[in-house]
């Protein structure tokens, strides 16, 4: 709805036109103030910013974006919305955005490339400023579509020695490594180790590569009993027939075997595995 000279509130989006008929001004004085730099006097931008609130006219971003071949948008691909792991990072990004006068739109791949390759695509079309991806493995296709856009990229998660043009994360198998050590500094011999499955997650083999080398390292045999790989919580949720004890046994097996001696490395939050089962049964507590 927009509003005609006398006041009166008539059907349709408000355009510009309706901006500049209630300011009293043409619709490229419209244009000028509401495109930075301003070219037009602080009387008239005053007048322009007021028809703008009254009629409640949103500027068309799509078609500046058009000539510019880019928006003030930054699309952001994660694994997961739903895993509180992701929380602080999509806060930190739209932050810094915010600041620099940009918007984020965030999009879940589910764990699967070809969710993230579509969601690549969406944004593309869009013409965003930029790409944030919470990976650094791609399909072929997405890989193709990201480099003829010429966007800048920013990928994460974990370190790449061929980025597609930036890269800020850090060594998951050295973050793994460092923190099994620090069990075993502090007296743990038995060290527990949980993460999503390896087999489709780049990250997990590297965390499962520097948990074992640490364990190698410290002269502490390696016992599969003591690692445990889980499906993502979304995936878990999705298991057609599996009863809430039969999708806590695994847990339970691992956690039961927590006993002085024993310590657990902190990415069993992450998988839901934060809680030790009670000696006997598998009701759990934190700990």
């Amino acid at each position: 709805m927009s509003l005609g000279r006398n006041g009166v509130r008539r059907p349709g989006a408000a355009r510009m036109r309706d901006v500049a008929e209630a300011a009293q001004v043409s619709t490229m004085t419209v244009s000028r103030a509401l495109t930075p730099p301003t070219k037009v006097s602080p009387e008239v931008r005053a007048r322009v910013a007021e028809a703008v609130r009254m009629v409640g006219y949103v500027p068309n971003k799509l078609a500046g974006s058009l000539s510019s071949n880019r928006s003030k948008v930054i699309g952001l691909v994660v694994p997961s919305i739903v895993n509180s792991l992701f929380a602080a990072t999509i806060q930190g990004i739209s932050d810094v955005l915010r600041r620099h006068d940009h918007q984020l739109m965030i999009a879940d791949s589910g764990y699967s490339l070809a969710a993230e390759e579509t969601a690549i695509c969406a944004f593309l079309e869009q013409r965003v400023a930029g790409l944030i991806l919470h990976d650094t493995t791609h399909t072929p296709n997405a890989v193709l579509m990201i480099r003829a856009s010429g966007v800048p990229v920013v990928e994460n998660g974990t370190l790449t020695p061929d980025p597609l043009d930036m890269v800020v994360s850090y060594s998951n198998a050295d973050a793994a490594r460092a923190m099994t050590l620090h069990l075993v500094r502090l007296g743990y011999r038995r060290i527990g180790f949980v993460s999503l499955h390896a087999a489709a997650n780049a990250r997990s083999r590297d965390r499962q590569r520097g948990y074992r080398a640490a364990l190698e390292e410290a002269g502490l045999g390696f016992e599969p009993g003591l690692m445990l790989e889980r499906p993502p919580p979304r995936l878990r949720r999705r298991s057609a027939g599996a009863t809430g004890g039969q999708r806590r046994s695994g847990r339970c097996r691992l956690l039961r075997r927590r006993r002085p001696g024993h310590g657990r490395l902190p990415g069993m939050r992450q998988t839901g595995l934060g809680r030790a089962p009670a000696r006997g049964n598998c009701r759990f507590r934190q700990f």
